[in-house]
């Protein structure tokens, strides 16, 4: 192993060492700021899609429907 190589290695684990030690300490705040952003993550995800079928399909049907029934609005 050149020694360069070695030096980040090192520091890498290091570095990561410490990221576990803290994730550990906090654990409960990240678990809960994990939990609500997943949560938001869903709901969007459910706007995005509840979106997207009223434009794919919602609306050709509502266009269909005005055509066929004489609706002037």
């Amino acid at each position: 192993m050149n020694k360069p190589n070695g030096y980040v290695s090192i520091i890498a684990g290091v570095v990561g060492g410490i990221a576990a030690a803290y994730a550990y300490k906090k654990r409960e705040t990240i678990k809960t700021t994990m939990k609500n952003d997943f949560f938001g993550l869903m709901d969007n995800l459910k706007d995005k899609s509840a979106d997207t079928i009223h434009k794919k399909v919602g609306y050709p049907v509502y266009e269909y429907m005005k055509k066929k029934e004489n609706i002037p609005f």
